[in-house]
C-alpha cells in the first residue's frame, strides 16, 4: 500500500479542506457531528454579540443622559448603529475562537468517524482500557496546550516587522499539529511522533494550515473550519499512514 499511495506533499495540503468538505457532505453522521457545533457557534454568537449590542446601547445611553442629551434624538441614533458595528466586529474577531471552543466535544467523535471512510482508510486504533483512555486524554491536553503557548508567541512576535515571514508559517504548522493530535492520540503518538510529523510532511502541513488559516478570516466559513479541520487532518494522516509513515518507537 505504501507504495500505491503517494507521500502527502504542499499542494495535498492545499487540497485536503476542500477534500474533507466532500467526505462530510458524502457522509450523513460526518455531517451530524459537523453541524452540531456550527450550530452551537452560530447560536453562541448571536447571542453573545445581541447582549454585547445591549449594553453598549444602555451604558451609551446612559451617557449621554449625564450630559444632559436625550438618547431618542439623531445622537441617539448614531449610537445604536455604532453599538451594532462594534457587536459585528466584535463576533467577527472573536469568531474563530468561538467555533473552536464549540467544536472542541466533538472533534475526537469527529476524528473517528472519520478514519474508516478516509481514502484509503485508517486501520482501527486499539481500543484502550480505562486508565490508558484517561491517559490519551491527558496526552492530547499536552499536545493542544503546547501548540496554543507556541502559538500565542508566534502571534506576539509577528508584531514584529520582517518577523513574518517565520511567524506565519510557524502558525500554520500549529494549527495542524493540533487538528492531527485526535489519530495520532489514539495510536498513541507522543509529543515526539507529533512534531516528527511536521518535519517529514513540512509541505503537506504548511498547505493544510495556510488554506486553513486563511478560510478562518471569512464570515460564516470560519464557523466551519474546525469541522473541516478536523476531518481534513485525519486524511492527512491516513494519506501519510498509507505511504509510509510510522512513529519511532
Amino acid at each position: 500500500m505504501s507504495n500505491a499511495t503517494p507521500r502527502p506533499g504542499f499542494a495535498t495540503g492545499l487540497a485536503l479542506p476542500f477534500r474533507a468538505l466532500g467526505v462530510i457532505l458524502r457522509n450523513p453522521r460526518l455531517g451530524m457531528l459537523a453541524a452540531l457545533p456550527f450550530a452551537l457557534a452560530i447560536g453562541v454568537s448571536i447571542y453573545g454579540g445581541g447582549l454585547m449590542k445591549e449594553q453598549l446601547v444602555l451604558r451609551s445611553t446612559g451617557l449621554l443622559e449625564s450630559f444632559g442629551m436625550s438618547a431618542e434624538g439623531f445622537i441617539g441614533s448614531l449610537v445604536g448603529y455604532l453599538a451594532v458595528f462594534i457587536s459585528a466586529i466584535a463576533v467577527a474577531m472573536l469568531m474563530p475562537l468561538v467555533s473552536t471552543l464549540a467544536a472542541v466535544p466533538f472533534n475526537d467523535f469527529l476524528a473517528e468517524a472519520t478514519e474508516p471512510v478516509a481514502e484509503p482508510p485508517l486501520p482501527p486504533a486499539p481500543t484502550p482500557t480505562m486508565g490508558g483512555r484517561l491517559a490519551l486524554i491527558w496526552m492530547d491536553l499536552v499536545k493542544t496546550f503546547a501548540a496554543l503557548g507556541l502559538m500565542i508567541i508566534a502571534v506576539l512576535f509577528g508584531f514584529i516587522p520582517g518577523a513574518q515571514i517565520v511567524t506565519f508559517p510557524l502558525v500554520w504548522l500549529l494549527f495542524t499539529f493540533g487538528v492531527l493530535t485526535y489519530p495520532q492520540t489514539r495510536r498513541g503518538e507522543r509529543l515526539g511522533p507529533s512534531v516528527q510529523f511536521l518535519g517529514r510532511y513540512l509541505g503537506a502541513c504548511l498547505g493544510f494550515g495556510l488554506v486553513h488559516t486563511l478560510l478562518a478570516l471569512l464570515p460564516l466559513v470560519g464557523y466551519l473550519v474546525p469541522a473541516v479541520a478536523v476531518v481534513g487532518g485525519t486524511l492527512l494522516y491516513a494519506q501519510a499512514v498509507a505511504s509510509g509513515w510510522r512513529a519511532a518507537e
